[in-house]
């Protein structure tokens, strides 16, 4: 769920489904769809599909069961909750990071919001791979998993919305000590609560801000009269005027900005820690 492009506001589900294929794998039948595809609209038309349609899906907390009883290992050390300790954090991953690569190609409306379904697919070593990002996702209940998990869902989105990120009462979005405070947003979670806490402290744009612009008008390349290079057209550019040493410099002054915005985290961290004792 989005709440925001720029600064970026991207709520986790944390419940959700897993859908199985209708037929058992067998390689010795390739042409068997109902084996290797788990879309509903492919699955339906299986023979006895109705009758079976409830053992094509779990809900996460019948994995998460699953998945804790396999004594799955890592680093010679049993993982308790696979599914909290390594599944769920790779998608949480995956979703923040597909939804910055679009956050600038996305026009940002106030008090509007998107619900995106995330298709995942996880190997038998727990890896976590993303299949696709859909757009105003099928909501219908295609089985009785489906039908609680929806309900449960839009209830929860509906709460964010307008409970804890105030769409159509309030312009600006709400400031919260996002990460350690109660929100009653049911299974929603907010991703990165840290950043917005930072972004939190930005200061607004003037309102002339808006209206700068730059002008300016092209140049046209000409060849260099004679004695403008005395030097010779291929000789190396004057440091004060050269685009890969001004570059190596801004470099620099970068690194120097990033050090004193960490040493800055640091102090809000502080400050933030101090104010939750008192």
């Amino acid at each position: 769920l989005v709440t925001r492009w720029n600064p970026l506001a991207a709520w986790f589900y944390t419940d959700c489904y897993l859908r199985f294929s209708f037929a058992d794998y067998d390689p010795k039948k390739l042409k068997n769809k109902y084996a290797h595809l788990t879309n509903n609209s492919i699955s339906k038309h299986a023979e006895d599909f109705e009758e079976q349609r409830d053992e094509t899906m779990w809900h996460s907390d019948e994995f998460r069961e699953h998945l804790a009883g396999l004594g799955f290992q890592r680093d010679g050390k049993v993982v308790e909750d696979p599914w909290r300790e390594i599944v769920q954090p790779a998608m949480k991953n995956a979703v923040l990071r597909s939804l910055e690569c679009a956050q600038d190609n996305v026009m940002h409306r106030p008090n509007s919001f998107e619900l995106f379904g995330y298709d995942f697919m996880i190997d038998e070593d727990l890896k976590v791979w993303l299949i696709e990002v859909n757009s105003s996702p099928d909501l219908s209940y295609s089985t009785s998993t489906t039908k609680g998990l929806v309900k449960s869902m839009i209830e929860d989105m509906m709460a964010v919305v307008v409970d804890v990120e105030k769409f159509g009462v309030k312009m600006e979005r709400p400031k919260k000590k996002w990460g350690s405070c109660r929100l009653q947003s049911g299974a929603f979670e907010l991703l990165e609560p840290a950043k917005r806490r930072k972004e939190d402290k930005f200061r607004k744009l003037r309102k002339d801000a808006q209206s700068l612009a730059i002008l300016g008008a092209g140049l046209k390349l000409r060849k260099p009269k004679k004695g403008e290079c005395p030097k010779g057209p291929d000789a190396e550019d004057d440091p004060r005027f050269s685009a890969t040493a001004l570059l190596e410099a801004a470099d620099e002054i970068n690194e120097e900005l990033v050090e004193d915005a960490v040493h800055m985290e640091e102090d809000d961290d502080e400050e933030d820690e101090e104010e939750e004792d008192d």
